[in-house]
């Protein structure tokens, strides 16, 4: 199978920096979006150390079979779906520690997503609440499902995510890079069907626009996949800006 991307980070309209981060490999196919926080410049700090340890072991673990892997295997999960949890705790420590040495950096994490394509099936991984989708046949699925105060009340409460409101805890997330000293990942694996497309984002474009406008947008084939990426942004801006937007298109021929 062939991958197909475009990709697209903005800074929006209210902030002056730009914490989003992201990396692609196409020798491996992996492709990762992070959402840093904290103050000053620790968000950036956090979400760029991220991406860099995740890309850096999951590329030097498939080149060198040898290598030694820092937590072992799980023997009840495959080969790449260790390797991904190994490079998503390493990137976690990394970070953890490196805001324990410094004062200013304290409090600082980040959100992260990536998808994986191995043959005919993807990897979807994430901690915290950027978002990864898969759209087939003209329908939007939403693989993801954010680590956050707001996604655990519709859930156990609501059940709805179109009667959320103004819960005043939503921007609170319950999991992220940095945060402790280990951190839970969630993980999955679906089979690939030729014209498969996916997005990975941040919340900076799914806290402007619905399920149904991001949808209307991606789904536009007789687009680039760059200008379906630069509008969604547009639109995400469009709407406030309130935050970075990073968006990440793949599409699988």
């Amino acid at each position: 199978m062939i991958f197909k991307h475009a990709v697209c980070t903005d800074i929006g309209l209210r902030r002056n920096h730009n914490e989003d981060a992201y990396a692609i490999s196409e020798i491996v196919n992996l492709y990762v979006v992070a959402d840093g926080m904290g103050g000053h410049a620790a968000g950036e700090v956090a979400s760029e150390m991220a991406v860099r340890n995740v890309l850096q072991f999951i590329r030097e673990s498939i080149q060198d079979e040898g290598m030694t892997w820092p937590f072992g295997m799980d023997l009840r999960m495959s080969t790449d779906a260790n390797r991904i949890l190994s490079a998503l705790r390493l990137a976690n420590q990394s970070i953890y520690h490196t805001a324990a040495g410094k004062a200013y950096l304290h409090g600082m994490g980040t959100t992260i997503v990536l998808a994986f394509f191995r043959l005919d099936q993807v990897y979807i991984a994430h901690v915290g609440d950027s978002r990864a989708y898969r759209f087939r046949n003209g329908e939007i699925r939403q693989i993801t499902r954010d680590h956050s105060l707001l996604d655990d009340h519709v859930h156990r409460i609501i059940k709805s995510p179109d009667n959320s409101g103004d819960y005043p805890l939503k921007n609170i997330i319950t999991r992220a890079l940095g945060l402790k000293e280990e951190v839970q990942a969630d993980i999955q694996s679906l089979v690939l069907k030729p014209g498969d497309r996916f997005l990975l984002c941040t919340d900076g474009l799914t806290d402007m626009l619905s399920q149904e406008e991001v949808s209307a947008i991606v789904q536009n084939s007789t687009c680039d996949l760059r200008v379906i990426c630069q509008e969604l942004v547009n639109q995400a801006n469009a709407r406030g800006g309130k935050d970075n937007i990073t968006v990440i298109l793949v599409d699988c021929i």
